[in-house]
């Protein structure tokens, strides 16, 4: 009889083929898994509709390509990057598409190895676009929390629920709107260990752990406080509406007498959304909260009292816990008030077992000092003979070496590292590399043979690293303490690299910024400024560039500028028509004005009688000059309004002005504010730029 029983506790075996039919693969996703694969999909065929092709008749190899054109493709609608984390939403839905109708993994870089670093590729380009930070909620101040706590009123339909929901969200640690919906009063027992009562949470289904079921979590009584969040549970559970099972119903407008407080029609899931934000503008609060502010709340306030939540899924998926605390602990550095919850602090924490805390070991700073390369730095002449140098560099040095592990200094190997692997990353796409060095692929090869390789090898980096730190450094202004969190180094050794090379660089390239013959200008002229401006020997511009504060007031003075009031420095910037630099002065305190900076700098030394200068910015200084003819923006041209070239020409001459003005203001670093420990090297930074510059447009790439 016990075996008869047996078999019929189970599916008999010819009809186990139809039960898995009919629950499919996708069964065992969850409702956001399947947006993001329905998502992801339209995006593709978006894409496969706009090329013309037909996604289903390519085969694996056609597939990789195909992908590797989309990844690199992919835009907004508003023609806007996607966050790194959309971008991974979007190709793991592609991922269980492609999974599920063909049974092929697009995520095999052995087998998909296009696509895979394409999307690397893209990946490295968001985070240098700033596109790779998750913004995550702050949590609620006390001040704050004080107002909401006091602005609910358990007298009321809506107030006892705001209170219950509060306490539920800060207690459980329950993310945004998960799970809101779904939230039955039976999910909550009422237990008690002979003192106190306590309330225990059944585990909804986290992201993270599907089918798991437990009961996790504790609310504990606050025995004589009348915000007790026990005593209010159970006050809104004796009044909630028997006939439907959720626990979040609509409240009536008044307490009945008798009866329940709440409809018999459960709350929209909008609603319980944004019932936070709700509650913080009744409250009068100073910002605008959301649900996950709370989930905030309780993790910052545990880690300041040095617990490790253990029984909270992580904040955002599968986050680790360790990540979960670093964050926490960024929300505690920005939060003054970290004893945000005062009366439930003590309270949450009974739920938590403490561990031991495990820390990130803090990089060392590199102890080697640096050798002053002046003296060491060889002169190459040659590099400024010949732009032919550039194309046979380019074909005869490879695009990539080998990294030097166990080297002093080498804090991470990036060989080992996951993530961002620095120049092997980077190297197969010209266009990124142009991106974030501003050199074309052919000039960053003619430099790498120059480097002070004996002097670099020290800190473990290969040549080309060592050159992309330094290149980064200019180009997108990129912080120190980020060059070496991307490149495995401490921030000193990423500082050393840039002064090193910097140095050298600039000893390198002494013979790039040069004053050119007449007829060179001329025989390089564009045609629409020499129909004009025949006899044009130079474009001039002011470069400004702000700096941090000095500490002495007199240097203060000096830097001061008068139009803007901030810290600058400025330099009288010299370009031939065609828009190479043939000129750049020293630096001179903000507080110079435009002619006595003409005047300063040694430029009228290298000008003729009959020269003409068109001058970007107003100068009154170099008109002054015997036989000098100044040409001061907007410049038109010589011409008649009304006739056609005028109108050609003019336009040709803003657009190209435009351009020249940008000449040395895409480097990041000529942009940004720079720090006092680089203004001494400021005039080599202005160089360098300059040198590059004209390197590019040596190898055509003007």
């Amino acid at each position: 009889m016990a075996d008869e029983e047996r078999e019929t506790a189970f599916v008999p075996t010819e009809d186990m083929d139809e039960e898995i039919s009919e629950l499919g693969p996708s069964d065992a996703d969850s409702v956001n898994t399947k947006k993001q694969i329905k998502y992801a999909v339209a995006r593709l065929e978006e894409f496969a509709k706009h090329t013309g092709t037909s996604v289903e008749a390519l085969t694996d190899s056609e597939l990789d390509s195909f992908l590797s054109q989309f990844y690199v493709a992919l835009r907004r609608e508003n023609g806007e990057l996607y966050t790194k984390k959309s971008m991974h939403g979007i190709r793991y839905g592609l991922h269980r598409h492609f999974q599920s109708v063909r049974g092929i993994d697009i995520n095999d870089v052995k087998v998909f190895v296009n696509s895979s670093r394409a999307y690397r590729a893209m990946m490295v380009k968001l985070k240098m676009e700033g596109k790779g930070s998750v913004k995550h909620k702050d949590p609620i101040t006390k001040q704050d929390m004080a107002r909401v706590i006091s602005s609910l009123d358990v007298n009321t339909p809506q107030g006892l629920q705001d209170k219950v929901f509060v306490d539920i969200m800060v207690y459980f640690g329950n993310r945004g709107r998960e799970n809101l919906r779904e939230m039955k009063i039976t999910d909550f027992v009422l237990q008690n260990d002979g003192d106190h009562k306590y309330v225990i949470h059944r585990d909804m289904l986290a992201r993270a752990k599907r089918e798991d079921e437990a009961y996790s979590g504790v609310m504990r009584e606050i025995p004589g406080s009348s915000k007790c969040p026990v005593s209010t549970f159970l006050a809104f559970k004796e009044v909630l509406n028997p006939e439907v099972d959720c626990m979040w119903q609509r409240p009536k407008l008044e307490a009945p007498t008798k009866g329940p407080w709440y409809t018999n029609a459960p709350l929209g899931i909008n609603t319980l959304a944004t019932k936070m934000k709700t509650i913080g503008e009744r409250a009068g609060c100073s910002v605008k909260y959301t649900n996950h502010s709370l989930r905030a709340t309780t993790v910052t306030v545990l880690d300041a009292a040095g617990f490790v939540k253990q029984d909270v899924p992580p904040v955002r998926g599968n986050r680790p816990r360790q990540t979960e605390r670093q964050r926490s602990a960024r929300l505690v550095a920005r939060t003054p008030d970290s004893d945000l919850v005062p009366a439930e602090e003590e309270r949450c924490s009974d739920h938590v077992q403490e561990t031991g805390r495990t820390q990130d070991e803090m990089v060392k700073k590199n102890g080697m000092e640096v050798d002053n390369p002046l003296s060491k730095s060889p002169k190459h002449p040659a590099l400024c003979e010949s732009s032919c140098s550039v194309n046979s560099a380019a074909s005869s040095h490879g695009h990539q070496q080998d990294f030097s592990p166990g080297l002093p200094g080498n804090s991470t190997n990036l060989r080992n590292c996951p993530g961002f692997h620095g120049w092997k990353d980077v190297c197969y796409l010209e266009p990124l590399v142009k991106e974030i060095t501003g050199l074309s692929l052919g000039t960053f090869n003619l430099l790498l043979p120059y480097l002070p390789k004996a002097s670099l090898v020290q800190w473990g980096l290969s040549a080309e690293n060592n050159l992309l730190v330094f290149l980064m450094r200019l180009k997108m202004a990129t912080p120190f303490k980020h060059l070496a969190a991307q490149f495995g180094v401490s921030p000193a050794t990423a500082e050393q690299v840039f002064i090193l090379i910097l140095v050298t660089l600039t000893d390198l390239t002494s013979g790039l910024i040069r004053w050119p013959p007449k007829s060179v200008v001329r025989s390089t002229m564009p045609a629409f400024i020499r129909r004009s401006f025949p006899h044009c020997r130079l474009i001039t511009d002011c470069l400004e560039i702000e700096t941090e504060a000095l500490s002495q007031l007199f240097d203060q003075l000096l830097m001061i500028c008068k139009l803007d009031s901030a810290f600058k420095v400025k330099a009288l910037i010299g370009l031939t028509p065609s828009g190479y630099v043939c000129f750049v002065s020293k630096l001179f305190g903000g507080s110079i004005s435009q002619d006595k900076l003409s005047q300063e700098s040694s430029l009228q030394y290298f000008l003729n009688s009959g020269d003409e200068i068109l001058s970007l910015t107003p100068d009154r200084y170099l008109p002054s000059l015997r036989g000098i003819k100044v040409h001061t923006a907007p410049v038109s041209p010589q011409f008649p309004e009304v006739s056609l070239i005028y109108r050609e020409d003019a336009a040709s001459l803003n657009c190209h002005f435009d351009k020249l003005q940008q000449r040395l203001r895409t480097f990041g670093i000529l942009r940004s504010k720079v720090s006092l420990d680089l203004l001494p090297h400021l005039d080599s930074v202005l160089h360098i730029c300059a040198a590059l510059s004209n390197l590019e447009t040596i190898s055509g790439d003007v």
